[in-house]
């Protein structure tokens, strides 16, 4: 450990927690993985000898959470916790009760009474806490932003009027959390998906007032009303009378544009995903940069 590192453990270590969260931390000099929290006692046995070395020798796996908030004053700096939504609750207030700054996965919880409690714990305990929102990454977001902000005459699209994002995808998550799950507990593709389309629409809208917000949600999976959704459509319109629209579906195996936004001055239309994340999952977080 260098001297100023800030000792940060991960909480979950599946693809997010290892092939994102653990990939970047060691590319920056400033925070050391001190450990992970997992569920299976037997955790280490079942990785590769590729991902032992990953790991590193010095990592300390820790299987329950007491455990790991016992350890002494100030050894843990940063949690990041990369588990599915609807433990993050409960792991965000036991962190923040013990001082202990934190950084979360999106969605960081599924209800605004939530988010209130751990805001207001964050406030009283003078404790960071943030969500982890790295589509605000992604190159065609970054294109988008620039055609929109850009200082240059010839690349701006001046004032928008109209802003249509989608993300359709066929298929449920493999993940049986997200499709047993109904919207309400976290499941379901608003949650996976939609929290970053709404999340790039308030970044390009940060200056309007918004008038009114519709959700839409249809539930046709297999597991019915008690499951995820599988096509949900988000209406938010703004006082300047702008309009912006998410789409996020899971039936359709054509897709839609990723992005057609209606400018004063100009027009934006992208098609297709940002492939980022294939080349993530393929090839690892390296051959993405």
């Amino acid at each position: 450990e260098k001297e100023g590192q800030l000792r940060v453990v991960i909480v979950g270590y599946g693809y997010g927690g290892k092939g994102i969260h653990h990939y970047l931390l060691k590319r920056c000099t400033s925070f050391k993985v001190y450990g992970i929290l997992v569920r299976n006692p037997q955790f280490k046995s079942t990785l590769s000898e590729a991902d032992q070395r990953f790991l590193g020798e010095e990592t300390k796996i820790f299987t329950d959470i007491n455990q790991l908030l016992g350890q002494n004053e100030h050894t843990i700096q940063l949690a990041v916790i990369s588990t599915p939504t609807p433990s993050h609750y409960s792991l965000i207030e036991q962190f923040l009760t013990a001082h202990i700054p934190v950084v979360c996965d999106k969605p960081c919880v599924t209800s605004s009474s939530q988010l209130s409690h751990l805001y207001s714990l964050a406030q009283s305990s003078n404790t960071l806490f943030t969500v982890f929102q790295n589509r605000r990454l992604d190159s065609d977001f970054l294109t988008l932003q620039h055609q929109i902000f850009s200082s240059s005459h010839q690349n701006s699209l001046g004032a928008i009027h109209s802003l249509y994002t989608s993300w359709w995808k066929p298929g449920l998550s493999t993940k049986a959390w997200k499709e047993q799950s109904s919207p309400f507990s976290g499941g379901g593709r608003f949650w996976d998906l939609g929290t970053h389309l709404v999340d790039q629409i308030l970044i390009l809208f940060e200056k309007e007032r918004i008038r009114s917000v519709e959700c839409s949600m249809q539930q046709n999976g297999p597991h019915g009303k008690e499951g995820a959704d599988t096509h949900t459509v988000i209406v938010i319109e703004f006082e300047n009378g702008s309009r912006a629209v998410a789409d996020i579906c899971c039936e359709g195996s054509m897709g839609k544009e990723r992005f057609v936004v209606v400018g004063k001055d100009g027009m934006y239309v992208k098609k297709g995903l940002d492939y980022q994340e294939e080349v993530i999952k393929r090839d690892g977080v390296e051959k993405a940069e």
